[in-house]
């Protein structure tokens, strides 16, 4: 059987987040996001890590870029900071020209070398369409809006950092929070579809979707915890249907029902998530952190679930595993990269 190929016109591409990278975070005007503030509270939750320099893309966009070219990338995800777009973020605030022109370098930095732009409410999107959208053709409203809403209101482990199940966080309230933060996230991704649909596709002819962030969840179970499963895909408004679907694939769980009554601060629907089975089958292979495991066959079955819900193009927007032991791993033996390879 001769091994399957990929079509011709599939786009290698890579993704980064702004914070995660970008550093500069007092240079040019940028404002300060809630993740500035997370960062440095005291006693730390982030192990003292902190955005202010990252990986310094900044003031190195243009040799980060050589890299992903040279291996033949043509598809790159990245994100607009709205702080450095419109540092005081509100409907009537000024808009910052000096982030705008980093903005505009970066995307003609991409194109120079081949790589078309990908970006991930209503002024900010607005703002972003006008200045960007002449080059800019894809567009992800928001990423991962699950991850902002559960880790940064229900658990706290995120910016800001509210809930009520953690010792130590006096703010928040784990059951409603998440609710209130996510219906504000699709309200705010439908205006933006909108927007762009109505004032900027006729002429810029692009196209503009959605990555949900949520984890694959297998069970044989009917309780499948459909209120987190479909809420951020299946909630937004028609007039604000998407061209496509950013799918974020990491890892998988198996879940199930609680026979016992919901606990007071639930956000699960009173699922349990498990990485093994009734029988203690795992889902997949331990990999170097201890909340995902590698879970490839969990990958296709959710590609084509994705598919059969929503019958769009589907973009992988993230995907990846980390190698267990890799941080002690000589530069030699990690090139290698056997575990993944596997």
């Amino acid at each position: 059987m001769a091994p399957a190929k990929l079509p011709s016109n599939f786009e290698w591409g890579f993704a980064t987040a702004a914070y995660q990278i970008e550093g500069a975070v007092d240079e040019d005007g940028r404002g300060k996001s809630i993740w500035d503030t997370f960062c440095h509270l005291e006693p730390s939750r982030t192990k003292n890590a902190t955005g202010d320099v990252a990986c310094d893309h900044y003031h190195r966009y243009e040799e980060d870029f050589d890299l992903p070219s040279k291996y033949g990338s043509k598809a790159y995800r990245f994100s607009i900071s709205w702080s450095r777009i419109i540092p005081l973020g509100g409907r009537y605030d000024p808009i910052n020209e000096a982030g705008v022109a980093f903005y505009n370098r970066l995307i003609d930095s991409l194109l120079a070398r081949g790589i078309t732009p990908w970006r991930d409410f209503e002024r900010y999107a607005r703002v972003c369409f006008e200045r960007f959208g002449d080059r800019v053709r894809n567009w992800i409203t928001l990423n991962e809006p699950w991850i902002a809403a559960i880790f940064g209101y229900a658990t706290g482990v995120n910016a800001p950092g509210r809930g009520s199940i953690a010792p130590g966080i006096t703010e928040g309230h784990t059951p409603t929070e998440p609710w209130i933060v996510g219906k504000s996230l699709i309200m705010s991704h439908a205006r933006a579809v909108v927007v762009y649909k109505r004032d900027f596709h006729p002429v810029q002819k692009g196209q503009i979707g959605f990555g949900p962030g949520l984890p694959a969840v297998y069970a044989r179970a009917a309780a499948q915890s459909p209120a987190k499963v479909s809420f951020f895909r299946d909630a937004t408004p028609k007039e604000a249907t998407v061209d496509f679907y950013g799918m974020n694939y990491y890892t998988a769980q198996f879940c199930r029902h609680r026979t016992t009554p919901a606990p007071e601060n639930d956000f699960l629907g009173n699922v349990d998530e498990l990485q093994e089975n009734c029988e203690g089958v795992s889902i997949g292979e331990k990999s170097g952190v201890s909340w995902l495991r590698s879970c490839p066959k969990q990958f296709q079955k959710h590609l084509a679930l994705i598919y059969h819900l929503y019958q769009k193009p589907i973009y992988i927007t993230e995907n990846g595993c980390p190698c267990p032991g890799e941080d002690l791993m000589t530069r030699e033996e990690s090139v290698q990269d056997i575990y993944r390879i596997q």
